[in-house]
């Protein structure tokens, strides 16, 4: 059987049309037979071709997808592996050696890939240009969706510099490059100063040059010009665009580690791109109108950073717009816990005076211990203010404080008494004594006890079993 022709794969129109390729069926071969069969009878099937104008997934690149016609019926493909001198094109449908077929390839799905794979080759010279010569290439992906690429490099790139690769490849979709490809002699390639190949990656001879910008003819006549130094030269056997103009627009969603000393960025290109850039425009605008003054400020910080996170898994943002809205979002969130520490501190002074005034009360009608709630919000620092308050006016009698906050299904308390008393009321089993009634738990020692629940509404039961437990044991 004689191999596949293939190379009509680059006879295509990078903006999403081609021709149909017209060939014959040489070899059908069933998943289900596992062999070779004279015509596919429905189920999983590889065919053949004598030529054909697919893209075989190759060198990081997705394969072609599309439909082969002929008398026998439709069938298709939606993978296209090579194997050896042979192009599989695997599928369902009817086929039948010996037709005379069609090639008809869905190009406007290979014009995504096409962006993608194009705009790698550009990435791979911004990162050089922004990161220095250490940068080489460990692997690629380039589909319809999405292109990601691992390159060698010592840490993180970090936001800012992803920032300045955006701007370097931004820069050169918008100039409208030429891409030039040609089949060159690999001693000859090989001098051009700018070129850049694969870590450990086996050429053939001649190999196929890709230049974003610059033609190979005056590249091999005067390899050693540091003008070639400003565009993207690589080996590459894909298919590309024939303008970077066609890429439309790129950012870098994602970067990572894969191994030590290699890195990943997943990057976006086209529609895509603009979808992530318009998620990154609209939320940081949403950052930016949110009330500095607001009581819930905290609360609203969270919200943004729980959104940031959704944002960033679909569509998706660019990597130094993350960083730069969450340090927007942490300069609110800052503020919120600034905010709160003086609320906290007014709420403290608050209630301190309170505490005062009821330890004078209690003084002055010579009671033997002291149960109430004090508006705290259930916040067990601002408790120890009254606390403390009231010691300095009255210090020899037990005190049980609580408090509460609704919204937080929140109930904190406290108790305190002399020492001289703990033999007849121990804090600890007063504590623990009152709280039972809304099933919360509390500990310390006979001069000192806190603990919560999470029934604030039970505030009346505790406050009464609190008295009758005092009530009994001081009598």
């Amino acid at each position: 059987m004689t191999p596949t022709d293939d190379s009509s794969k680059y006879d295509w129109v990078s903006t999403g049309s081609g021709p149909r390729c017209a060939t014959k069926v040489l070899a059908v071969f069933s998943a289900d037979a596992k062999d070779f069969v004279d015509a596919a009878t429905g189920g999983l099937t590889g065919v053949v071709l004598e030529r054909t104008n697919c893209y075989a997934e190759s060198g990081g690149q997705l394969y072609d997808v599309g439909r082969i016609e002929g008398p026998s019926g439709g069938f298709d493909f939606a993978n296209v592996q090579k194997y050896g001198p042979y192009v599989l094109h695997i599928g369902t449908g009817a086929a039948k050696v010996g037709d005379s077929v069609e090639v008809v390839i869905d190009f406007a799905k290979r014009a995504l890939t096409a962006k993608n794979h194009t705009t790698t080759h550009v990435l791979n010279y911004a990162l050089r240009s922004v990161l220095g010569g250490k940068v080489d290439q460990r692997g690629s992906l380039v589909n319809p969706e999405k292109l990601r690429f691992d390159f060698t490099n010592s840490g993180p790139v970090k936001p800012d510099q992803c920032a300045k690769v955006e701007e370097i490849v931004r820069a050169q979709i918008a100039a409208g490059y030429q891409i030039y490809t040609q089949e060159v002699a690999l001693a000859a390639a090989r001098e051009i100063c700018s070129l850049r190949a694969v870590f450990g990656e086996t050429y053939p001879d001649p190999v196929r040059v890709v230049s974003v910008g610059a033609p190979i003819d005056k590249m091999i006549a005067d390899p050693k010009n540091e003008e070639w130094n400003q565009y993207s030269v690589e080996f590459c056997g894909g298919t590309h665009l024939q303008n970077t103009r066609e890429a439309d627009a790129f950012c870098i969603i994602e970067e990572t580690a894969t191994q030590k000393g290699v890195r990943r960025v997943e990057c976006r290109t086209g529609a895509l791109a603009r979808a992530c850039i318009a998620n990154a425009d609209e939320f940081e605008a949403i950052v930016r109108k949110t009330d500095a003054a607001a009581k819930d400020l905290g609360d609203r910080c969270a919200l943004l950073l729980g959104e940031l996170e959704k944002r960033m898994k679909e569509p998706g943002l660019p990597v130094a717009r993350i960083e730069q809205v969450r340090d927007e979002i942490n300069v609110l969130k800052k503020k919120a816990i600034e905010a709160e520490k003086e609320a906290l501190a007014a709420k403290g002074n608050q209630i301190g005076d309170a505490a005062s005034a009821l330890a004078r009360q209690a003084k002055a009608e010579g009671k033997t211990f002291v149960v109430t709630s004090i508006d705290a919000e259930g916040e067990v620092k601002v408790m120890e203010k009254a606390f403390e308050a009231f010691a300095k006016e009255y210090n020899t009698i037990p005190v049980f404080m609580v408090t509460t906050n609704l919204a937080t299904k929140k109930l904190a308390a406290k108790a305190v008494v002399p020492k001289d008393l703990t033999s007849k009321l121990s804090a600890n089993d007063w504590l623990s004594e009152a709280l039972k009634v809304c099933g919360g738990k509390g500990g310390g020692k006979p001069e000192n006890a806190q603990g919560q629940a999470a029934e604030p509404e039970k505030l009346a039961e505790v406050l009464e079993a609190a008295s009758k437990l005092a009530q009994l044991k001081l009598a």
